[in-house]
């Protein structure tokens, strides 16, 4: 990961901010010239934030940046960040040419940090010398950004040739509450310290049953040098995958609290029975049934005793009911885990963690999603209206679904987005084939028949499965888009590209549409026609990395003939193959990707 300069301009003075300080072991005269250059932070800091556009106007406000403290040369730390309240850490490297590694963890909610160098100066005549050689020597730079990101996945620092001086990491949560996780090193090897991942670290589906699934994954890389300090924990839930194991806690907890909300109610609920019992039972009886009241007292105190006793009934991979929130099952250092007490014809996403107990640090495999089978073959699923269904065909897979609108009377419109492989629809009208038709990407119908119940077709086609997305609705305005492009493709403008940039196009509609481009470098020596196959249209750009970003436009066609965009993208290198991704949103920031497009730029000009 390469660090990239973003020094600031000449300080503004203001009044010294105090800090909570864990001081670590060093000389005294590298502390004094910490100090003195702590207390002169706060001037070069504010012209600093001024000139970082991308981060959060939050963090210049003075008064909000109170909790400061050092980071711990070797370790993990876990904090906690309110929303809107930024928090600034110190970390101090002693020697020139020290190794740095410094990885950052969100968890309930993505987080924008970034990491900046400040440099020490060699001597400190009196308080004000900061000051002065910013005068005196305005070329010189005394603070330079190294590092920053935003997002909900797990990014690191790391740089084998440090410069000694003082490190400082700022974070930010700008949606919710979050706790996150910071681990640091200054050693040369700090991966050691996570488990590794192998190189296809993608989850299989074995096999799907009504009840249960199996899943396996290619072992971590030196797990076995690490025994019962190892283990593999499967996290599953019906919302979202998770892409960091700290992530999943928050669904852990608030399972935990429904759970003992209901032993509670179980526990007062026999208590109270006992109560009437024993006013119809002799005196002798009532000594016996008030010594079992009393054990039902302290058991609904101890909360660990209570779920000792649930563990004890469940098999170890059977999964409690309802697990909306989701569960979580630690199988060891097995690679292959079979989940049962699943719901039929339920969705569910399966993440797997690789989880190190001695150093409390995990590595997240590449999640997946499967849905279990129905438990009765039953002919008809019911397709609500104004709801956006999701169905996973799998290969060759038949599916017939029974749309009833609201009004027989109406027209009705139908969105299907084919997220991966072709899929064919058929629309049967009593009896009739209105509509027949192979899907790629997404397509809005007008049924061209009123009715009182149309009868869906889904047949997915033999190239593996595919996710299709489904709205049905009467009134036009409440689909995801009012009309799609007529060729959802991209295309290169060859004649205008150059040495350093490309001109791309697209169609896009005659409504008002956000569209986002996004791309990367790629290597030669991946296989292109891999890239071009598995496309998949209902990706959005939530997983892309913001330096993936060239620019967000909104774009209204001004009739059915003038609807082309189109962009040019500067800054690139010669002879270089670049991934360009176009995401157009619709309503409720419903997305569709277009089909990626590989682009060469010209090697001589």
């Amino acid at each position: 990961m390469k660090p990239s300069a973003n020094p600031s301009t000449s300080p503004n003075p203001m009044r010294p901010e105090s800090c909570l300080i864990v001081l670590p072991t060093m000389n005294l005269r590298l502390w004094i010239l910490l100090f003195a250059l702590i207390l002169h932070i706060k001037p070069t800091f504010q012209n600093v934030l001024k000139q970082d556009s991308k981060f959060s106007p939050a963090l210049e406000r003075d008064e909000l940046l109170k909790d400061v403290s050092f980071l711990p040369s070797e370790g993990l730390m876990t904090g906690f960040l309110t929303k809107d309240m930024p928090a600034r850490y110190y970390f101090l490297v002693n020697k020139d040419h020290t190794p740095v590694t410094i990885r950052v963890t969100p968890c309930e909610s993505p987080l924008h940090w970034r990491l900046t160098f400040l440099k020490i100066p060699q001597t400190i005549e009196r308080d004000n010398t900061l000051h002065q050689d910013s005068q005196r020597y305005p070329h010189r730079k005394a603070h330079v950004q190294l590092f920053s990101y935003k997002g909900n996945g797990e990014e690191a620092y790391f740089t084998a040739n440090s410069s000694a001086g003082l490190y400082k990491l700022e974070l930010l949560s700008e949606e919710t509450d979050t706790s996150f996780q910071v681990f640091t090193s200054t050693s040369q090897e700090p991966n050691t310290f996570f488990p590794g991942l192998p190189l296809d670290p993608r989850v299989d589906v074995i096999s799907i049953e009504q009840d249960r699934v199996t899943l396996a994954w290619k072992p971590s890389p030196g797990s076995f040098k690490l025994g019962s300090k190892f283990e593999y924990c499967v996290f599953v839930n019906r919302l979202h995958n998770f892409k960091t194991l700290c992530a999943t806690e928050p669904s852990l907890q608030e399972r935990h609290r429904k759970g003992s909300l209901h032993r509670k109610d179980h526990w007062d609920t026999e208590v109270t029975k006992l109560e009437k019992f024993s006013k119809k039972h002799t005196a002798g009886i009532l000594n016996e049934i008030q010594s079992i009241m009393k054990n039902l007292q302290e058991l609904k105190r101890d909360a660990s005793m209570v779920d000792k006793t649930f563990k004890g009934l469940q098999a170890p991979n059977v999964l409690k009911p309802d697990i909306v929130d989701g569960q979580r099952v630690c199988v060891g250092n097995r690679t292959n885990v079979t989940l049962s007490g699943l719901q039929p014809g339920t969705h569910y996403y399966f993440d797997v963690f690789a989880r190190n107990h001695e150093k409390k640090t995990s590595s997240a495999y590449t999640g997946v999603f499967a849905e279990t089978k129905d438990r009765e073959k039953t002919r008809f699923s019911k397709l609500e209206a104004e709801e956006m269904t999701h169905i996973l065909l799998m290969s060759k897979e038949i599916r017939f679904l029974k749309l009833q609108p609201a009004s027989s009377n109406g027209w009705t419109w139908l969105f299907i987005h084919s997220c991966v492989h072709k899929t064919n629809l058929k629309i049967i009208v009593k009896g009739k084939i209105v509509v027949s038709q192979s899907i790629v990407g997404a397509q809005i119908f007008q049924l061209p028949e009123k009715a009182d119940k149309y009868i869906l077709r889904l047949s997915a086609s033999n190239r593996g499965p595919s996710l299709v997305k489904l709205f049905a609705t009467n009134t036009p305005y409440s689909l995801p888009f009012l009309s799609l492009p007529a060729d959802p493709h991209l295309t290169v403008s060859s004649d205008v590209s150059t040495c350093s940039s490309v001109t791309m196009s697209w169609l896009g509609t005659q409504e008002s549409n956000k569209y986002c481009i996004y791309m990367r470098n790629i290597e030669e020596n991946l296989d292109l026609r891999l890239i071009r196959k598995h496309q998949n249209s209902c990706l959005s750009p939530n997983a892309r990395l913001e330096a993936e970003r060239i620019v967000c436009k909104c774009f209204q066609g001004t009739s059915p003939w003038k609807t082309v965009v189109q962009e040019n993208i500067e800054g690139l290198k010669p002879g270089k193959l670049y991934l360009i991704d176009v995401y157009m949103f619709g309503q409720n920031n419903y997305v569709f990707k277009y089909p990626s497009q590989v682009v060469k730029t010209w090697d001589l000009c």
